[in-house]
């Protein structure tokens, strides 16, 4: 383990704070000295230790902000005031100390003679140990949900909706309306809705924990891992990673639409790339789809069989099925078009059953989503890893605001006032197929502002579905809802996560 000291100014850490006056009043802004004496990754963990000093002026306030980690603070001189929230204020003089648990909101203050302390503090490797305190966002609020959701169902006639809000470790769930009106069924937790879109996310999971179980390889090209392949002038550049991040240059479908295996394998290997893979963004079940299949052939077992023993077991999910069981039939969501007729159930498994077969509970997806959140706390280290794999920033567009990662999408923290989705769906042609818009990709990995959002949009079946969360404020929703609908499902979302 490296453990070579990392002398740095810690301005992310310690931020502007005010000099206030003798009665609270606030004269100037200064900036607390901060200095990290010391940094090191704690062994076998997604963790780092930390030591820092920091000298405030006197009466100088460090306004209200949380910390990712656990940290212990040492008054070394003067004093300091403490602001916990829900709690009185404490005073620490010199030789006392205090701590901050992970995502406590605070705020300390300095005396008259100014104080410096030293902190030592555990978090996420890569990852700011310093976090403005959220504002009073709709997460928190009951009522400001429920307001939310009913106003959206009666502008969008929709019958049945199940909400997931989680916040930090906390999950609160809201389901609104029926699962099936003309049975009178309303929606419960247990109501199954087909999640279509968001089995991509499932699949760009598993296939992370084959790399992490190193028995995948990501940057390797796919057709290694599917031996009835032989179009290998047209395939062998292609690797997984870019499959499961819609660079690939696999269209959405392969025409005609293949609905066999034998058909599936004919349409790959009669593959011809229109563009170098890497290059652009263009959303597609067939990538995704045959990942599915690479899976299946690495493990030797079928899909639900690798996704129960990978990822459904380890998260107590319970409900999360590619064929819903007979006897959970009768919990199965009716879906609805655009125009609210009724989409019938069907249990016929597409050959892309690997981008868009799943169906789930929004309980399921709440502790599915619960775990993206937070990967770091999570018992299975594999799953951990993979997450965190899932999770990293593969190819950036040009516009400089969103990076493709597996599966989902990352964008600079200013677009949750937009509304606009991963896939950039257009519209349908003459045939009924999606069209959707592309993206040219960059080598920079980089955001201009590192606050992101993390997004996947769902739709398909007479269902739509949407979950997105924001990664150091620990807070994030699911929206399941029973009809096809548009954006708006994305603006809900974002309305109820954005600060």
């Amino acid at each position: 383990m490296n453990k070579k000291i990392i002398i740095t100014l810690l301005t992310s850490i310690i931020g502007l704070s005010s000099i206030m006056t003798a009665d609270g009043a606030v004269t100037e802004t200064k900036q607390v000295n901060g200095v990290v004496l010391q940094k090191i990754r704690v062994p076998k963990t997604h963790y780092e230790l930390g030591m820092e000093t920091a000298d405030y002026p006197p009466n100088t306030a460090k306004n209200s902000h949380m910390h990712s980690g656990v940290t212990l603070v040492y008054v070394l001189e003067g004093e300091i005031v403490l602001n916990m929230e829900g709690q009185p204020a404490k005073t620490f003089k010199a030789g006392e100390s205090f701590p901050y648990p992970a995502y406590a909101v605070h705020e300390t203050k300095s005396g008259p003679k100014g104080a410096k302390v030293l902190a030592t503090w555990v978090g996420e490797q890569g990852k700011p140990i310093s976090l403005p305190a959220p504002s009073n966002s709709y997460a928190i609020s009951n009522k400001k949900i429920n307001d939310l959701a009913h106003a959206f169902m009666q502008e969008n006639k929709v019958e049945g909706m199940s909400i997931a809000v989680i916040n930090k470790d906390k999950t609160r769930i809201f389901n609104y309306g029926f699962a099936n009106k003309l049975k009178n069924i309303p929606t419960t937790s247990n109501t199954i809705y087909t999640i279509a879109s968001f089995t991509k996310t499932f699949t760009a999971t598993l296939a992370a924990i084959a790399s992490v179980d190193e028995k995948l390889n990501l940057d390797a090209p796919f057709i290694k891992y599917y031996p009835e392949l032989k179009n290998e002038n047209n395939l062998n550049k292609i690797t997984t990673n870019e499959l499961l991040a819609h660079v690939s240059s696999f269209p959405f479908d392969f025409e005609p639409r293949p609905t066999t295996y034998p058909a599936l394998v004919n349409s790959l290997n009669q593959f011809r790339s229109q563009r170098a893979p890497g290059s652009e963004y263009s959303y597609s079940n067939a990538g995704i789809g045959t990942v599915g299949y690479v899976l299946q052939n690495i493990y030797a077992k079928n899909y639900q069989e690798i996704l129960a023993d990978k990822i459904l077991k380890p998260l107590n999910m319970n409900s999360t099925y590619l064929h819903v069981p007979m006897e959970k039939e009768k919990y199965i969501a009716v879906g609805h078009d655009q125009n609210n007729k009724i989409v019938p159930y069907t249990k016929n498994i597409e050959v892309w059953f690997a981008a868009a077969s799943l169906k789930s509970t929004i309980s399921d997806m709440a502790k599915y989503l619960n775990a993206h959140i937070n990967y770091s706390s999570i018992n299975d280290k594999n799953l951990s890893k993979a997450i965190s794999l899932v999770h990293e920033n593969k190819y950036c567009f040009v516009d400089k605001i969103s990076c493709e990662q597996l599966a989902w999408q990352a964008h600079v923290i200013s677009q949750l006032n937009k509304s606009t989705g991963d896939s950039y769906f257009i519209n349908y042609d003459k045939d009924g197929n999606p069209l959707f818009d592309t993206k040219k990709i960059i080598e920079n990995k980089a955001f201009a502002d590192n606050r992101i959002f993390i997004e996947k949009t769902a739709s398909g079946y007479g269902m739509s579905s949407y979950m997105v969360y924001i990664p150091d404020q620990k807070t994030g929703v699911v929206i399941l809802l029973n009809k096809s609908i548009g954006d708006e499902r994305i603006k809900l979302g974002r309305d109820i996560l954005k600060r």
